[in-house]
């Protein structure tokens, strides 16, 4: 389906309502609740999802350490951007930045991939507990999936 097909524009057009007999009370408004039940669940697998398999190298093989400030940029918005250093256990340097913050820190923690240097996170950004993260999204795509085949189910009536 085209991107331009938004909800909106099938709502208008009636081909979504159509599918429901006009003598059912409300027909098209569990379809409609249905539907944002699926968007919900799938942008909230994107939103969390996402970084939490991107982050599995680190939590895997991670290695801690501490980050000092590099430098800092003050943009026109007047947020400071920071940019940290971080030296790795053979003695590389390696910088990850942090964008948006309204004072500059001391320093962060950071954990970066052995294997891969370059590849880093902070620490404050990777999940504390990732057995309720995954328990999360393992709900969040279970959800996503009723909600598809009630979907199906309702178009196919």
């Amino acid at each position: 389906m085209p991107a331009a097909l938004s909800l909106r524009v099938l709502l208008r057009a009636g081909v979504l309502c159509d599918h429901f007999p006009k003598n059912r009370p409300g027909g098209s408004v569990p379809f409609f609740v249905v539907g944002v039940i699926f968007i919900i669940s799938v942008m909230a697998l994107l939103v969390f999802g996402i970084p939490f398999v991107l982050q599995s190298p680190l939590r895997a093989r991670g290695v801690h350490c501490y980050a000092t400030v590099a430098r800092k940029s003050i943009p026109k918005d007047g947020k400071i951007d920071v940019v940290f250093a971080y030296v790795t256990a053979d003695r590389k340097r390696f910088t990850i930045t942090r964008f948006g913050l309204s004072y500059v820190p001391q320093g962060a923690g950071v954990i970066y991939d052995p294997l891969n240097p370059g590849r880093s996170e902070f620490v404050d950004a990777v999940p504390r507990n990732p057995r309720r993260r995954r328990i999360f999204l393992i709900v969040t795509a279970g959800v996503a999936v009723i909600a598809l085949a009630l979907l199906c189910a309702g178009l196919l009536v």
